[in-house]
């Protein structure tokens, strides 16, 4: 290899570039990859909202109030960072507060089941749920729901939580 050789690589190799400091961070930066189609990302949310949700219940068996305070928020985040990934949506920190701080009844919901043992699962599932569904609208929506239309899906999600056993994940029927 000659000097000509060398040269010739170190100019044609690519570094990575460091993040615009001037561009403000956004809250719907797509991913690279491109969505999924409708049907397949909504299937899959539905899949993360239940799994959250029944991994909600399972959190909520731990018997000691406010422990389970932080793993349900922790799954929460979790769940909506995968409904948005399956949207195409990278969920940075910015759009997780804007829909947790929405939905602010999620953590009003867990600290009171923490002080209710025997609603404890039922209520941090239906939480967990509720957000999920919200999540959900929201992604679906191309992150462009109001926060009022936000709370009307969170209302209507919490509704159709308190009809689903959490614990054989049946739908209670209405009369």
């Amino acid at each position: 290899m000659n000097d000509d050789d060398i040269q010739t690589a170190e100019s044609t190799e690519t570094l990575p570039q460091p993040p615009d400091a001037a561009q403000p961070l956004a809250i719907d930066q797509r991913q690279s990859l491109a969505p999924a189609e409708p049907a397949k990302a909504e299937a899959e949310a539905d899949e993360y909202i239940m799994w959250g949700a029944g991994r909600a219940a399972a959190i909520a068996l731990v018997p000691l109030p406010l422990a389970d305070i932080v793993p349900l928020q922790l799954n929460e985040t979790y769940m909506i960072q995968r409904i948005g990934k399956a949207y195409g949506y990278k969920v940075t920190e910015a759009a997780l507060a804007m829909l947790m701080g929405m939905i602010g009844a999620s953590l009003a919901g867990k600290l009171l089941a923490s002080f209710l043992p025997f609603l404890k699962m039922p209520i941090a599932a239906g939480v967990t749920y509720a957000v999920g569904r919200t999540a959900k609208a929201y992604f679906a929506s191309g992150m462009t729901l109001s926060k009022d239309r936000l709370q009307q899906e969170f209302d209507l999600a919490r509704k159709e939580a308190d009809r689903i056993n959490w614990k054989d994940h049946t739908v209670e029927e209405d009369d």
